[in-house]
């Protein structure tokens, strides 16, 4: 069975931007759990190649504003749904938001 993991994309350092991307069966589903946007979207429903406004929020807390980025499969980089969380740069809100993917399911990509 395929496993979903999760991996920052970007630096982790100093940046205006970072970007977590998830890949993998549950990528969509994590996306559900964390994603909340201005209309109540479910990032599982979202067409691929598409770009999502909101929050990233986990256990009662908003952890970052953020653009979620829909790829379908096979039309992704892994060739699996995945999702991309892009987020504000730096240590501090890239880790968090990480660290919330991997409490909802996901592996760290090897």
């Amino acid at each position: 069975m395929a496993e979903t993991i999760a991996a920052i994309s970007t630096a982790l350092a100093p940046s205006g931007i970072g970007i977590v991307r998830i890949s993998g069966p549950e990528a969509l589903s994590i996306g559900d759990t964390l994603f909340k946007g201005k209309k109540d979207k479910k990032i599982s429903e979202q067409k691929g190649n598409t770009i999502h406004y909101g929050w990233i929020s986990y256990n009662g807390e908003i952890l970052d504003e953020v653009l979620v980025s829909v790829f379908r499969e096979p039309h992704s980089y892994t060739g699996e749904d995945s999702i991309e969380i892009n987020c504000h740069g730096g240590i501090i809100a890239i880790n968090r938001i990480l660290n919330a993917v991997y409490d909802c399911g996901a592996a760290p990509a090897g």
